[in-house]
């Protein structure tokens, strides 16, 4: 016998092993009750479920941060409205809806009798005039530190 057959006698077993031990445990792993996709249907159901509860979630909180944001844009433009039409009953009622330090400031400061001084000042800075918009603020009581 050549050297070559015998090389080849021996490793034929060996691989013949490999070969059975590789099938066997496939067939070993693969096997799920008889249904080999019942694993991978479900992993599919359960992600599907996940997609979509995320995608509710992602919805609901879009939709609650548009509605925060739209009541915002709402809020603005009736104080504004309230401002242009120097209506003081109507900016204190559109001011009293938003809960905020600075709105209970200016409803402490602000009344009927200065509003339209208020109003006069709320103009100049929307028009970019800060010097008599902060001579104003500081008759007003207004004058806070912020820039």
């Amino acid at each position: 016998m050549s050297k070559k057959n015998k090389i080849v006698n021996k490793i034929m077993p060996i691989i013949a092993i490999v070969i059975i031990s590789a099938s066997f445990a496939s067939s070993v792993f693969a096997y799920d009750g008889g249904n080999k996709n019942n694993t991978q249907n479900e992993n599919k159901i359960i992600s599907t479920q996940f997609h979509n509860k995320q995608n509710r979630k992602n919805k609901k909180t879009n939709t609650t941060r548009e509605n925060r944001r739209n009541k915002k844009i709402e809020q603005y433009k009736e104080i504004q409205t309230a401002i242009d039409n120097k209506d003081y009953n109507a900016w204190k009622i559109a001011i009293s809806q938003k809960d905020t330090k600075k709105n209970k400031e200016l409803l402490a400061v602000i009344n009927e009798t200065n509003f339209k001084r208020y109003t006069e000042a709320k103009i100049l800075a929307q028009n970019g005039d800060r010097t008599e918009f902060n001579k104003l603020k500081i008759e007003l009581g207004l004058n806070d530190n912020r820039k």
